[in-house]
């Protein structure tokens, strides 16, 4: 098992706190992440959210590895 540190940002930081801390088991993809997310955040299942790591967002194919993740919940810019 792998400790994955996740950061939480805008309204998921409210809800959540902006760090916790999820036990995963490795290799993982993104799709997979986002599932295990749902399970433990019920927020996640009725929000549309993306997820970073290494300052880039991924897809739901992309690997994941120990360094943090970033969940964002939707935003806009102008």
């Amino acid at each position: 098992m792998t400790q994955l540190r996740l950061n939480f940002y805008g309204q998921f930081s409210e809800t959540y706190q902006e760090h916790r801390t999820l036990e995963v088991s490795m290799p993982l993809n993104v799709s997979d992440l986002k599932a295990i997310l749902e399970s433990e955040f019920d927020l996640l299942k009725t929000i549309q959210y993306r997820l970073a790591q290494n300052d880039s967002f991924k897809n739901d194919s992309d690997a994941v590895d120990h360094t943090p993740i970033d969940v964002f919940p939707p935003f806009s810019g102008g």
